[in-house]
């Protein structure tokens, strides 16, 4: 086992961005029946029958046809490196429904004698390092939001609050591993990563299996 520690001695000294939002909505289908609590194939709103016999098709939905929902509460505390030869984290904790939905907010945990899940809502949580090369390269280590998609994870950055089925099915919304990303200039990012496999079921776990390689430029 190896543990990588880094110590920024001007961290304490910077101001940490901390900030939020709230998104809270109602939604109904005209696909329910008038009586409000069940739809078209009788069986109750909200539940496996339902999204099976009859769903929604919208993408981060639930299956929730007349109701009010805490689509997400997004909670951040930002200390990233802003100069060169500095060090510092970013913290991210999604709850509510599209947390739910995008598969982060449930840890298993299992003891002698019960086993369960925990909601813990963390969607990223990383370290990052602004080395003094060029115009400074910056790692990144730990779990991070993808660099797949057009859409992101938050519906209010969104240009609709709602998401695409190639958002929800075709892409991992996390990856934990490390990154190294380089501004070349104005028009010119690259970045390289090296994560966990991609398809565990659960890319913020480490199954000892695969490592998977990506590259992006923009």
């Amino acid at each position: 086992q190896s543990n990588l520690y880094v110590h920024d001695t001007g961290l304490i000294n910077r101001p940490i961005k901390f900030g939020g939002s709230f998104d809270i909505q109602y939604q109904y289908s005209f696909n329910a029946p008038h009586t409000g609590n069940t739809n078209a194939s009788g069986a109750t709103a909200g539940t496996a029958a339902a999204t099976s016999a009859s769903p929604d098709f919208r993408t981060f939905g639930g299956g929730n046809f007349n109701s009010f929902q805490v689509s997400q509460v997004d909670i951040y505390l930002d200390a990233t490196a802003q100069e060169k030869g500095q060090a510092g984290f970013r913290v991210d904790w999604n709850l509510g429904r599209d947390a739910a939905n995008a598969g982060y907010t449930l840890t298993t945990f299992s003891t002698a004698s019960t086993t369960g899940t925990v909601n813990t809502g963390l969607q990223q949580a990383y370290i990052d390092y602004l080395a003094d090369v060029g115009n400074g390269v910056r790692f990144k280590l730990g779990k991070m939001v993808t660099c797949f998609g057009y859409e992101v994870i938050e519906g209010a950055d969104n240009w609709n609050v709602t998401r695409a089925f190639n958002f929800e099915r075709a892409i991992p919304f996390t990856h934990t591993g490390l990154s190294v990303e380089y501004q070349w200039n104005e028009k010119l990012f690259t970045m390289f990563m090296v994560v966990n496999d991609l398809f565990q079921g659960d890319p913020g776990l480490d199954a000892n299996f695969n490592k998977d390689v990506m590259f992006q430029t923009k």
